[in-house]
């Protein structure tokens, strides 16, 4: 019976060995890999992730002049193998399989179908039958105060991720920006957000405000630039086209994670023409020579919003007709984005009004079969 000790001492040690590799894989996991950051707030990239990337770049795809996420995918994977839809249709921000996505899709379908059920002229009964969101995020995090000032951000670690995604395995630059429109002097979202991406920059805009002061961290007050600037509407010199082509934000290797805003009403003249002119290109079969020169100014806000990727918005029914408010909403759905979050504000609005978070998508995640060209 003496040969069974040895037996089991071989038997103790490879079993300890076992659970210490373990051990060491999980911690890692749930680490990360990148320094700057919180590290257990950065989850690893997917392995499956990592290696459809790797066999896109051996195929030769050339992403070196790519202007947006979407030609970077479309680049990347022209044609989706298996468990690369999510990668490609997310714009590089999830990687799940394709059953799971293709659950993603049916519900999303499903949901766009009764966005509209009624056109109630009163306000709150018009949230509360329409516009529920068409697309869950199970990271969404709420950002700032409690109560007014605060907005929900769908999973900021995969922001962070879309980022070493294209640093480390695309091999091309990429930096970060946050725009943040309407502060009233309430810098406690962008603060807490600096908190969760600290590698991003940060471009908030206000007329009415002050910068922030030396009471806000360093760290916060290196990343953050204030301008005493409004978001006019679609047409103007102030519309969102104007202000991120004069900062050089309308091109990769800057990407626009996130867009605030918050302008008491502002947000249907900020859009709603450029909704209107794409409309007429893309569902009454208008050409752009048939635009005014107007609506062709205020196209370039609707190319603008798209290279954006998650807009987090208090709408503000008061200041536009029901179906004015209807044509808002359907704008966004055909600019190619889904809605996540819906959250009344009940102390200030009395029903009147509701805060709003949007994630981007690629066209075909929405089956979409025409777009406009630059």
């Amino acid at each position: 019976m003496t040969w069974r000790k040895p037996c089991i001492a071989s038997g103790a040690l490879t079993f300890l060995i076992y659970a210490l590799i373990v051990i060491y894989r999980a911690t890692s996991v749930l680490n990360g890999r990148s320094s700057g950051v919180q590290r257990a707030d950065l989850p690893a990239v997917d392995d499956s992730c990592v290696r459809s990337v790797s066999r896109a770049l051996r195929r030769g795809s050339s992403l070196r002049n790519a202007k947006t996420l979407t030609e970077i995918w479309d680049r990347t994977l022209p044609v989706t193998s298996k468990d690369t839809r999510a990668l490609k249709e997310s714009l590089g921000f999830w990687c799940e399989s394709d059953a799971l996505w293709a659950q993603r899709r049916i519900r999303s379908q499903r949901q766009r179908k009764r966005q509209t059920v009624t056109l109630e002229p009163n306000p709150s009964v018009f949230f509360y039958n329409n516009w529920e969101p068409d697309i869950g995020c199970t990271l969404e995090e709420r950002i700032g105060n409690n109560g007014d000032g605060g907005k929900w951000v769908c999973d900021p670690p995969a922001i962070l991720n879309r980022g070493r995604l294209f640093r480390e395995q695309l091999r091309l630059p990429y930096r970060c920006i946050v725009y943040s429109f309407g502060s009233n002097d309430d810098f406690s979202f962008e603060t807490k957000l600096h908190e969760r991406l600290p590698d991003c920059d940060f471009f908030v805009f206000d007329p009415t405000s002050s910068p922030p002061s030396a009471m806000h961290s360093e760290s916060f007050l290196e990343r953050v630039r204030f301008f005493r600037r409004p978001l006019g509407p679609a047409e103007s010199n102030n519309s969102l086209a104007e202000i991120m082509s004069g900062l050089g934000h309308l091109e990769l290797p800057n990407v626009v994670e996130v867009l605030k805003i918050d302008i008491e009403g502002g947000e249907f003249t900020s859009f709603l023409g450029a909704f209107r002119a794409a409309d007429k290109l893309l569902r009454q079969g208008r050409s752009q020579r048939e635009l005014s020169s107007e609506e062709q100014y205020a196209l370039r806000t609707w190319h603008a919003l798209r290279h954006v990727n998650q807009v987090l918005i208090e709408v503000h029914a008061g200041f536009a007709s029901i179906p004015e408010l209807d044509e808002f909403f359907r704008g966004f759905m055909h600019a190619g984005f889904a809605i996540f979050h819906k959250e009344p504000n009940l102390y200030w609005c009395c029903g009147s009004c509701e805060e709003y978070s949007f994630i981007r998508m690629h066209d075909s995640f929405f089956e979409f079969k025409d777009t406009i060209h630059p």
